[in-house]
């Protein structure tokens, strides 16, 4: 049996641009800020990123703009966002209603052109669009990785930045259990 050749949607960053507060997720809850405040700058602001894809990704479900494709026991779908130069690869569980991973690809001057890396992140969900597991966005120089509980706190963080590496645990409540700081040169 031949497969039909899949054509992703393309959408305006416009179309999928959760507005008014609608398609929201609160990330991190409340949780104590880490002692240093580069770390706590950085965290808070990828904190935001993360919240503002998790939004962007649950309007376009919403919406109906992933169109889903099954192919060798997975379904799929892809949302190109044209006027960005992003492309947006959805993965979902098993019987394709639930998302468990999405991708998101940022091109320099056109989609599946040449990669900027240290703008693409990855989303895990543990079983729902707002329930996520993880996200990380950049490469290894300037990497920030999250990782939330089921409810939606903040487990861990690790952002590499300016030749740093910065480590912070929570307990489920919020409290911070460690930090760490560490020198990549060495």
């Amino acid at each position: 049996m031949r497969k039909e050749k899949y054509i992703p949607y393309e959408a305006t960053s416009h179309e999928i641009a959760a507005t008014n507060g609608v398609n929201h997720v609160d990330l991190g809850g409340t949780y104590e800020v880490p002692a240093d405040k580069v770390l706590g700058k950085h965290l808070d602001r990828a904190l935001r990123v993360a919240e503002d894809e998790v939004a962007r990704i649950r309007n376009m479900l919403a919406k109906g703009l992933v169109k889903k494709e099954y192919w060798n026991g997975t379904f799929t779908g892809s949302v190109i966002i044209k006027d960005e130069k992003v492309v947006y690869h959805l993965i979902f569980d098993g019987n394709g209603n639930k998302v468990g991973q999405v991708n998101k690809t940022v091109f320099e001057d056109e989609p599946y052109g040449k990669k900027v890396k240290d703008k693409c992140c990855t989303l895990v969900f543990h079983d729902a669009v707002d329930s996520i597991s993880s996200f990380s966005c950049g490469e290894s120089s300037a990497k920030i990785c999250l990782n939330f509980y089921q409810d939606r706190s903040l487990a861990s963080c690790g952002i590499a930045f300016d030749g740093m590496y910065y480590r912070a645990k929570w307990a489920n409540d919020g409290k911070l259990t460690s930090q760490s700081k560490r020198d990549l040169a060495h």
